[in-house]
């Protein structure tokens, strides 16, 4: 394989479009590069991804024979199409085209999130995410298909499956486990009879898996840490990847395997490091091998001294053979230019033969405006002109299936006519009374499924949707009104205040009909019974939401997020467990070393504990590091509950005990001969495939100290059945699939694990026994046509009273709290509640858990002694004079945005808000307030920030570009979690904290401090519904003119110490109500605003005059 030659000089810039853009040009958010390169196996075209979600296919010109790469000026590449291969634009956080594959009726690629598959002439014909397959959350990075006589592919990624997906109708074929690995690569096998798809991932080995079992037939160990590319060409499979010492290395060898017998050739050397691979498609027995660093070289595996090897001036990024051999495609460090290198002098194409001609190419929405031209031009495309706008519904968007024929007008309709008989939606079949005798006389043509597959549904708008996915506090309020008194409320002192709700377009909710004159009647019946009421659903926080209104519990609330509530459904239920939150505060009580997420869910406990009597939180900082580190930003609840747990075994070093280290997966391959199965029957089958595929699991339990139990503490359960089997054999035959009491024992004989429903059952002689009860669990709630949907929390707690121990359900849907009866939480009878994280708990754990800490469930500091707190402070501080309780520190926080708002405005100019602003701590201060130190600074910490800043806000939090930056700061920077964890020890010392708007500092923070440790001084010169500025307030009463530049934290921070003092001062001389009227009076006459604020005003007012006379 020698004479191989650069094809032309100059490289060709094949993502113009990027780099040309007036919208992209200048957005440094946005990476403007290529991500995937192909050769199209059926068509003379080179297929270019971007990092924007642009595919874009380009065809050569051929060189004249006789003419030499130096003689031909014409530029040798020409753009045949360029398409969007998603219905929606890509934002900075999405990575682009990550994988493609050609297929003969078109091309099949994905993204990180969705999978794509359109024409060659650049039209769109499918795109599928999560809104339509809900298997396809973030984290797809591969994909091929195997068999093209059919349409299905196989796509993999950062997923525990990999799916088989029809991508022509849009539906999951089949499911292939693949838990604890992570798909880099994937290729098929190129004989029609070979069902063998080839897995490479990230624990450096090669898995082979027959797509008609959908098992995986082996794996071969390849390389050390994981696998970068893979090709296989007949009975031959070639791997090259990384091993991990410092840092990834690329393997200096290509391994070689023979699928006929299984085993490892002799490997090909490449001492450059081998990061692409590819089987030479004419010589199949030729190795291409190239290296990151632009070395390339042809080897014959079979006599590896015949070796021919070149040099690329630059880096590769991107490395591609055409199918006929003859071209290789190389894009360089700049990741925009091709470099075609060839051996045949560019005089042929990059196919021999071309199964089909191609199409007239779509037009290209990215290129300049064109001059107009004539209607009987012939030679422009009918696709490249535009459609007018129109209001009717045309008559090419009907369904044609009513139609004589497809195309034609339907015939008159008589408005006298009366079909009788007809069915509620006047829909007619062949089963519908009448309907012979109409067919004879209006020939009526009844639907056919199987010839047209099933009907449109009813179009509903995002718009719709987006009106009835959340419900006001209001109707809320009448739901737990009547809910309070099923369940024998006494509490009814809101009952005059209450109305009757009104939501949207929603009637499908039977309880919202009930009227104030009926509230004898019990509701759990019409909560049982058809759509979700509003209880369950989303409920939207308005500026004017009472949390105590939607919460007479004693338990804390959580503030929702826009895009879910995901995390706050699992926060409620790991608070109430006690494996998570006895595991939370020792931890939370032990040395601050490093941020952990144990900690993040130990500081959540806490700000949720029963001092919280504000009833709601917002829990940002956990929310935040779980986005930051996992892999994928899925918002799907089972990956996240999986994802902590095994974040927190991984921190703490110790095994989650909830089922020895390991969350079930609860799937529907369990037990399918059951025709009415309970949940102990997915429990049981997913515990035994767990102990089975675990080596040695069974002599890990009698290994160790004969103190330690056997029998897990808890069970954590992801609910994946399907919904199918749940509303047929679960929900359907069973109303009680969802077990309050099961019991577990081992026998002594074989340490075999027997589940069952009740004691007796169990064998006579079992090692151990033990009963769990239902801890507490999420549910997925489905409304709007199963277009919307919510995560609600109910837990079990016990609760002691004067007689006995009993235990009551709650509910949590975010900051809605309520005691919910046993029936309405255990009954599956209707399908819009389907659970998906459940947890089961020893009945005996469970009891002494909530007895024990009946008083003191909701606070995981409670008892702790003071001197625990005060020698930690001391440590992380250096300060050997720790505050006591009852300390007065003044205290002020700044903030930077590092995410503006993002707006979406529409062709009517309507804007909406797609994203909040997103706001982070830069600065905390605290100064000493007692008269000895008073004004005396504590700590002054400046917050390391990495990642990027939209906004520093200088003017207001007198930050400056480079003053978070460790690398440029001058500053004394510190760990948000550090500093996080000094003020929160200082609340739980006792310190009295001052300052001029807390509850703004607080909710940056993220942290709660008690009513009684807080003196803010907006609140004590307040009059009239009116907060007056601190500016303000410093100038009239300490003569003090602040904030004449730019905001200062330690400034701020004393006056407001200052302001509390002149409060005490005024209010023990009796001068203060007479000081507060003489303020708001004179602060009416100049605006509130100092006299140096009304200079600056003036002279921008004067300013603005003077430009609009010029």
């Amino acid at each position: 394989m020698d004479n191989w030659i650069p094809c032309y000089h100059q490289p060709e810039d094949l993502i113009p479009h990027l780099h040309h853009n007036p919208q992209l040009r200048l957005d440094s958010r946005i990476p403007k590069k290529i991500t995937k390169t192909f050769y199209d196996k059926y068509s003379d075209l080179y297929w270019v991804g971007d990092s924007i979600g642009k595919l874009s296919a380009y065809y050569r010109q051929v060189i004249p024979s006789g003419q030499s790469v130096q003689q031909h000026s014409l530029n040798t590449y020409h753009l045949y199409t360029r398409h969007s291969v998603s219905n929606f634009l890509m934002g900075p956080a999405e990575s682009g085209i990550f994988d493609g594959v050609s297929t003969p009726d078109g091309l099949l690629t994905v993204t990180d999130t969705s999978l794509n598959f359109s024409n060659r002439r650049g039209l769109l014909m499918a795109n599928y995410t999560s809104l339509n397959l809900h298997e396809l959350t973030y984290g797809i990075k591969a994909i091929t298909a195997n068999d093209f006589s059919n349409t299905n592919c196989f796509i993999g990624g950062s997923y525990d499956s990999i799916f088989n997906i029809d991508y022509k109708q849009g539906k999951l074929v089949s499911r292939i486990d693949y838990y604890m690995k992570n798909t880099n690569v994937m290729k098929s096998s190129d004989q029609a009879s070979n069902k063998l798809i080839f897995v490479g991932n990230d624990n450096g080995s090669v898995d082979i898996i027959d797509t008609t079992s959908n098992k995986v037939v082996t794996s071969l160990k390849a390389h050390a840490s994981y696998v970068s590319d893979i090709d296989v060409a007949n009975n031959t499979l070639v791997t090259v990847g990384k091993t991990k010492k410092f840092d990834y290395i690329s393997d200096p060898y290509v391994r070689v395997f023979d699928l006929r017998i299984m085993r490892d050739l002799t490997p090909i050397a490449f001492t450059a490091g081998a990061d692409f691979v590819h089987l030479h498609p004419v010589l199949p027995s030729v190795v291409v091998t190239a290296s990151n660093f632009g070395q390339f070289q042809f080897t014959d595996m079979f006599n590896p001294t015949l070796t021919h090897t070149y040099t690329h001036p630059g880096k590769i990024t991107h490395f591609n053979i055409s199918y006929n051999g003859d071209y290789l495609g190389i894009v360089g460090s700049d990741e925009s230019m091709i470099h075609t290198w060839s051996r045949t002098g560019g005089t042929t194409r990059f196919l021999n033969s071309m199964s089909s001609p191609l199409e007239f190419a779509d037009m290209n929405n990215d290129l300049p405006a064109k001059e107009p031209f004539k209607i009987d031009d012939y030679t422009k495309p009918l696709s490249s002109v535009g459609m007018s706008s129109y209001d009717e519904l045309l008559l090419s968007s009907w369904n044609n299936t009513i139609f004589n024929s497809s195309g034609t007008v339907p015939n008159f309709f008589r408005p006298d006519l009366k079909f009788p008989n007809g069915n509620a939606n006047g829909i007619y079949n062949a089963n519908t009374p009448s309907f012979h005798s109409l067919y004879n006389k209006y020939h009526l043509i009844p639907y056919n499924k199987s010839s047209y597959g099933p009907p449109y549904e009813k179009y509903i708008s995002i718009k719709h949707v987006q009106e009835n996915m959340t419900v006001n506090d209001e109707s809320l309020k009448w739901e737990i009104f009547k809910l309070d008194k099923e369940n024998g409320s006494k509490n009814l002192s809101n009952a005059s205040t209450v109305v009757q709700p009104t939501v949207g377009n929603t009637t499908n909710v039977t309880s919202l009909s009930t009227s104030l004159s009926s509230l004898s009647q019990p509701t759990a019946t019409s909560i049982l019974s058809g759509s979700p009421p509003l209880l369950f659903r989303r409920v939207k926080k308005t500026p004017k939401t009472e949390y105590s209104d939607l919460n007479n519990t004693k338990y804390c609330g959580l503030i929702n997020l826009p895009d879910g509530n995901a995390p706050n459904s699992l926060i409620q239920l790991y608070k109430f467990t006690p494996y998570f939150n006895n595991l939370a505060r020792e931890h939370l009580l032990k040395p601050f070393v490093t941020t952990t997420l144990i900690h993040e869910l130990g500081y959540v406990f806490d700000c949720i504990g029963c001092e919280n009597k504000s009833k709601c939180f917002f829990p940002k900082n956990f929310i935040e590091l779980v986005r930051y580190m996992r892999k994928k930003d899925s918002n799907d609840i089972k990956y996240i509950n999986k994802f902590i747990c095994k974040t927190i075994s991984k921190e703490t070093k110790v095994s989650l005990r909830a089922n020895y280290d390991e969350v079930l997966i609860l799937n529907s391959t369990a037990n399918k001969r059951q025709s009415t199965p309970t949940i102990l029957h997915y429990i049981e089958h997913s515990f035994n495939s767990f102990k089975n595929n675990i080596a040695g699991f069974n002599n890990s339990l009698t290994s160790g100290s004969k103190k330690c139990s056997k029998l897990p503490e808890s069970f954590v359960l992801n609910v994946d059945i399907s919904s199918a089997d749940l509303n047929e054999k679960c929900y359907g035959k069973n109303h009680n699939w969802l077990l309050n009491i099961f019991h577990l024992g081992i026998t002594k004989l074989n340490n075999q694990f027997i589940f069952k429903e009740n004691a007796e059952d169990l064998p006579r002689f079992c090692a151990e026994k033990c009963e769990y009860e239902l801890n507490g669990f999420v549910a997925k709630i489905k409304y709007n046509d199963n277009m919307s949907h919510n995560y609600v929390t109910f837990v079990k707690i016990y609760q002691k009273t004067n007689t006995a121990t009993e235990y009551k359900w709650f509910m949590f849907n975010d900051f809605v709290v309520v005691e919910m009866p046993e029936e309405i939480v255990l009954d599956f009878k209707n399908n819009w509640k389907v659970p998906q994280v459940i947890i089961y708990t020893k009945k005996d754990v469970l009891k002494e858990f909530c007895t024990i800490n009946n008083d003191y469930i909701n606070s995981i500091t409670h008892n702790v002694p003071q001197k625990i707190f005060a020698q930690e402070f001391t440590r992380l501080t250096n300060i050997e004079e720790v505050p006591v309780k009852g300390t007065l520190l003044a205290m002020d926080s700044e903030f930077v945005l590092a995410s503006n708002n993002k707006y979406h405005i529409d062709c009517n100019g309507n804007v909406d808000l797609i994203q909040a602003a997103r706001v982070v701590l830069a600065r905390i201060s605290v100064l000493y307030g007692d008269y000895k130190n008073m004004g005396k600074i504590m700590f002054d910490d400046y917050i390391i920030h990495k990642g990027h800043i939209g906004d520093y806000l200088t003017r207001y939090s007198g930050i400056s570009p480079g003053d978070l930056d460790p690398d440029k700061s001058n500053k004394k920077l510190c760990q948000r979690q550090l500093s996080y964890r000094k003020f929160w020890l200082l609340i739980k010392l006792g310190c009295i904290i001052v300052g001029h708007g807390l509850p703004n500092d607080f909710a940056g923070i993220g942290i709660y401090v008690p009513n009684n440790q807080v003196e803010d001084t907006a609140t004590y010169f307040w009059q009239g519904g009116r907060y007056l500025s601190l500016r303000y307030l410093a100038h009239v009463l300490l003569k003090n003119d602040i904030q004449t530049g730019d905001h200062d934290s330690i400034e701020d921070a004393h006056n407001a110490l200052l302001l509390f003092k002149e409060y005490l001062n005024l209010k023990a001389t009796g001068d203060f109500e007479g000081m507060i009227d003489k303020i708001f009076r004179e602060g009416r006459a100049v605006n509130y605003k100092v006299p140096s604020e009304a200079i600056i005003d003036s002279t921008i007012i004067s300013t603005k005059h003077f430009e609009e006379k010029e």
